[in-house]
């Protein structure tokens, strides 16, 4: 018989395939012209911060679309330990594909924490920044001794204001657009913990109508480890306060 513990490794595995799979990056680029590269460096950081978000988005979603179907299949496809295994299954899975994730991405984590605040408002506008600011050094640097001179001369701006010009161009249209995403992840994650209020905490355990949103939020998966480790982790967070 295969280990039972199997099943939210496989689900952690298949969230990393097809997490991977949907959220390739996209190179990034920026135009010779300032104004076209706004254009280009908004597209390029809106593009590759909305695959971010909808895949946070997408995954979410099917985790609530599982808890459902495991739990009004109950009694009619699955019996009531087979549902709670595969709900159980979900939440550790996904404890285990969040852990992979944090490891992953652990320096960009630690950059926007200590670096920046985790002010990623600013964090988006120093990239664009930098970004640009190395490509136009790359093209001054690629002139010739008469061009440059002639560029100096007609007081062409440097790689530092194309640059600031590009930035402060791009990021008003890139936080826009990032900001909607992120209003609809936000609401997502409030309707997953709504859901477990609702209808996988009474299916669970009728004990946990009283719970606060953090205690909503962290139960599921305390639940979920003690019921393949035999812990205790949700009785701990039910004494929360």
């Amino acid at each position: 018989m295969i280990p039972i513990i199997l099943l939210p490794m496989a689900y952690a595995g298949l969230r990393l395939v097809a997490s991977a799979t949907v959220g390739q990056k996209v190179d990034q680029k920026v135009g010779q012209k300032v104004d076209q590269g706004i254009d280009k460096s908004a597209a390029t950081a809106v593009d590759q911060i909305s695959r971010t978000l909808i895949v946070n988005l997408v995954e979410i979603s099917i985790n609530i679309l599982l808890f459902i179907a495991f739990i009004y299949g109950s009694g009619m496809f699955f019996d009531f330990r087979t549902s709670l295994t595969m709900i159980c299954s979900v939440y550790v899975g996904s404890l285990m594909y969040s852990i992979c994730k944090v490891i992953k991405n652990f320096g960009f984590i630690l950059i926007l924490g200590r670096d920046y605040r985790l002010n990623l408002k600013r964090y988006i506008f120093e990239q664009i920044y930098h970004n640009v600011r190395s490509e136009a050094q790359q093209k001054f640097n690629g002139m010739g001794a008469i061009k440059r001179i002639v560029y100096k001369v007609s007081a062409g701006p440097g790689a530092d204001t194309i640059a600031l010009r590009v930035a402060n161009g791009a990021m008003p249209l890139i936080w826009n657009r990032v900001s909607a995403r992120l209003l609809a992840v936000s609401i997502t994650v409030l309707l997953y913990i709504l859901i477990f209020r609702l209808i996988v905490a009474p299916f669970l355990i009728q004990e946990t109508a009283h719970f606060s949103l953090l205690q909503a939020l962290l139960w599921p998966f305390a639940f979920s480890i003690d019921f393949f480790f035999h812990t205790t982790y949700s009785s701990w967070v039910a004494s929360l306060s």
